[in-house]
C-alpha cells in the first residue's frame, strides 16, 4: 500500500493521499499531430499578418486603439478553444491560416463594438447622479428640520444626519466629476469623428475627381488634385490617430469579450489560474467539518501542474450526505466564478454493455442515425467548470476506460472522431464503495483506534474528521 504524504499523521485524518494529477492552463496544443513550436510559428505568422493587414482598419473604422497583447490574446484563445469558435486545427496549411485570420479579426471587432457602446452616452449615469442628488437634498431637509426642533432628544441625531449629508456630497462630486469628464470626452470624440467622416467623404471625392481626369487625360487638373488628395489623406490619418488614444482595446477587453463565449471568468483567460489564493479559507466557509478534506484538495491545486492532464483528478469515497456534492459546488463557485460550472454525471446510469455511446456519441451508419455524445458535447460548449461522476463504482467498464483515458492524458476522442480537451475541467469521482471499512471509527478513530484488531495500513483510512477519504489520482 502506498505511504501516506510527508507530514501526514495516518492516526489522525480521514484523508489518504496516494497521488496526484494537475494540469496547466498554459496553451496547450488542440489536436495531436502539431508540436508546440508549430503552434507558436503558426500564430506568429498569423499576428505579423494581421497587423499588417487588419488591426489599421479596424482601429480607423472604429475609432479605436489596439494594443499588442490583445491581438495575441485573441489568437492564443481560437486556438485554446477551437471548439467554440468552430475552428479545426488540425493542420497547419494556408487555409487554416486564412481562417485563423478572419476569426481573430471577427474576435476584435466585437471587442471594439463592446469598446464603443461602454464609451457611448448612457443613462444610467445620469439616473445615478439624480439619484444622489435626491438623497442629498432629503439630507438637507432633515437637517434643517432637526435644527428647528427644541426637543434635546432630537438634537442628538443633528451630527449623524450632518455626517451621512457630507459622505452624500463627497459621492456626488465624485459622480459629478466622472460624468463631467465622460461628457467632455464623448463630446471631443463626437467632433473629432465627424470631422474624419468629412474628411473620408471628401476622400472619396477627390478619388472619383483624379479617377474621372485621368481617364480624360488632364495630366495637370490630375496632379493638382493628387497634390490635395496626399494631403487630405494625411489629415485624416493624423485625426483619426489623434482621437483613437480616447478608446484602448486591451487584454482585458478580449478577455471580457469572450468570457460569455466560453462560460469562462475573464481573469483565466489572461493567466494561470488566479483564483487560488486562500481557497481552503473560502471553501471552509461554505463546508463545515472537513478541514482535512478541503486541506488536502487545495494544497493539490496548488502544485506544479503538467499540461496535458486535467486541473485536477480526485475521488471522493464517502456515503451520501457528507458535503462531497458541496465541495464539488464550492469549487466550481470559488474557482471559475459561477456555482454554475459544474457539469455533473450519475453513472449509476451507464450499468449497460451499450453505456458508452451516451457520453461519447456515435457515427451515424445505414443501420442507425448518429448521436452526440451528452459528455462531449458538454465539454465542448463549456471548456471550463468542474465535472462531476457521481456512483463512479457502478458504472460499466467501458466508462471506465474512458474515464482512465481522461485523467491520463487530458484529451478524449468521442464516437464521432473529434478530439475533446478536458485539460481545463476539474474532474470529481465519488463511490461508496470502502466506507464500511472506516465507517465505525468516524468519530474518533485517533483515540480508539488500538481497541480493533485491524492491520496496520487500514489505520491511514481512519480520520477524525468523519466522513470523506480523497485519493488523488494520476
Amino acid at each position: 500500500m502506498p505511504s501516506p504524504v510527508e507530514g501526514e499523521n495516518p492516526n489522525s485524518t480521514s484523508v489518504r493521499i496516494i497521488s496526484v494529477n494537475l494540469g496547466g492552463n498554459s496553451i496547450s496544443l488542440p489536436r495531436k499531430g502539431l508540436t508546440k513550436m508549430d503552434t507558436e510559428e503558426w500564430m506568429g505568422e498569423c499576428i505579423k499578418k494581421l497587423q499588417f493587414e487588419d488591426q489599421e482598419k479596424l482601429e480607423l473604422a472604429y475609432g479605436v486603439e489596439i494594443e499588442a497583447d490583445a491581438v495575441f490574446l485573441a489568437c492564443r484563445i481560437i486556438m485554446q478553444y477551437p471548439d467554440v469558435f468552430q475552428f479545426d486545427s488540425r493542420g497547419v496549411g494556408d487555409t487554416q491560416k486564412e481562417i485563423l485570420q478572419v476569426k481573430v479579426v471577427e474576435l476584435l471587432e466585437e471587442a471594439c463594438v463592446k469598446m464603443r457602446d461602454k464609451f457611448e452616452y448612457s443613462r444610467q449615469e445620469e439616473d445615478d447622479l439624480d439619484v444622489f442628488e435626491y438623497l442629498l437634498r432629503r439630507t438637507l431637509v432633515e437637517l434643517n428640520e432637526i435644527k428647528k426642533e427644541r426637543d434635546p432628544s432630537t438634537q442628538k441625531w443633528s451630527d449623524r444626519v450632518a455626517k451621512e449629508h457630507e459622505e452624500l456630497k463627497g459621492t456626488w462630486n465624485q459622480l459629478e466629476m466622472k460624468w463631467m469628464q465622460l461628457q467632455t470626452s464623448r463630446q471631443r470624440y463626437d467632433i473629432r469623428a465627424r470631422e474624419a467622416l468629412l474628411l473620408e467623404r471628401m476622400h472619396e471625392r477627390l478619388v472619383f475627381c483624379i479617377n474621372e481626369a485621368r481617364l480624360k487625360k488632364v495630366n495637370n487638373f490630375s496632379g493638382m488634385l493628387q497634390w490635395i488628395d496626399d494631403h487630405v489623406t494625411e489629415l485624416l490619418y493624423t485625426t483619426r490617430k489623434d482621437f483613437r488614444h480616447e478608446l484602448t482595446v486591451s487584454s482585458h477587453v478580449i478577455a471580457k469579450a469572450v468570457s460569455p463565449l466560453i462560460d469562462a471568468p475573464p481573469p483565466w483567460l489572461l493567466s494561470e489560474p488566479p483564483l487560488l489564493q486562500n481557497l481552503e479559507q473560502r471553501i471552509a466557509k461554505r463546508v463545515i467539518g472537513q478541514e482535512h478534506v478541503l486541506h488536502a484538495v487545495t494544497a493539490a491545486l496548488s502544485r506544479q501542474r503538467p499540461q496535458r492532464r486535467p486541473l485536477g483528478s480526485f475521488l471522493f469515497m464517502c456515503g451520501s450526505g457528507h458535503g462531497r456534492t458541496e465541495i464539488a459546488k464550492a469549487l466550481a463557485e470559488l474557482l471559475f466564478g459561477n456555482k454554475d460550472m459544474i457539469t455533473e454525471f450519475d453513472l449509476a446510469k451507464h450499468t449497460g454493455p451499450n453505456s458508452l455511446s451516451r457520453p461519447i456519441g456515435v457515427l451515424s451508419s445505414h443501420m442507425e442515425p448518429g448521436m452526440k455524445g451528452e459528455l462531449s458535447e458538454a465539454v465542448k460548449k463549456r471548456p471550463l467548470g468542474v465535472i462531476l461522476f457521481d456512483n463512479v463504482d457502478k458504472a460499466h467498464v467501458s466508462i471506465i476506460d474512458i474515464l482512465a483515458e481522461i485523467i491520463g492524458s487530458g484529451y478524449l476522442l468521442d464516437g464521432q472522431g473529434n478530439t475533446v480537451d478536458f485539460t481545463k475541467t476539474l474532474v470529481i469521482m465519488t463511490t461508496n464503495v470502502g466506507c464500511d471499512k472506516f465507517w465505525p471509527w468516524h468519530c474518533k478513530c485517533a483515540d480508539e483506534v488500538q481497541k480493533f484488531p485491524v492491520k496496520e495500513g487500514n489505520m491511514m483510512m481512519h480520520g477524525k474528521q468523519n466522513t470523506i477519504t480523497v485519493i488523488f489520482l494520476f
